[in-house]
């Protein structure tokens, strides 16, 4: 897959520099935001090629945010389940405390009294 990326992104700027080559002597009119700029070709790609990295840029910021956010998310059930399974073993502990208080004390120990012999 890096190689298909490299291949892809040469083809790319192979073709730029060919556009830009071509049409050295010339200008491009663009409208934009209600304005018609004239300007040469390698402005263009410049201006397009910051807009491809701006995209890049916000789709690497949502893919980071979406693993953060997954990442809590694990957390916070992994929390939720040690929560419940510590609250069970409370309850557990305050059932057993309560049978040992209710049950009767074992009877002291009384030794035998001596016998005469």
């Amino acid at each position: 897959m890096i190689l298909i990326g490299f291949i892809l992104v040469g083809a790319a700027v192979a073709l730029g520099i060919d556009i830009a080559m071509e049409n050295s002597g010339a200008r491009l009119s663009v409208e934009a935001f209600g304005h018609t700029f004239s300007q040469p070709p390698w402005v263009l790609l410049a201006a397009g090629a910051a807009c491809g990295a701006l995209v890049l840029i916000g789709l690497a910021a949502m893919g980071a945010g979406t693993a953060r956010r997954r990442r809590l998310w694990m957390e916070h059930r992994g929390a939720i389940r040690q929560r419940d399974r510590l609250a069970l073993q409370l309850d557990q502990l305050r059932a057993d405390r309560q049978r040992a208080e209710e049950q009767p004390a074992p009877a002291a120990y009384e030794p035998a009294s001596p016998t005469p012999d």
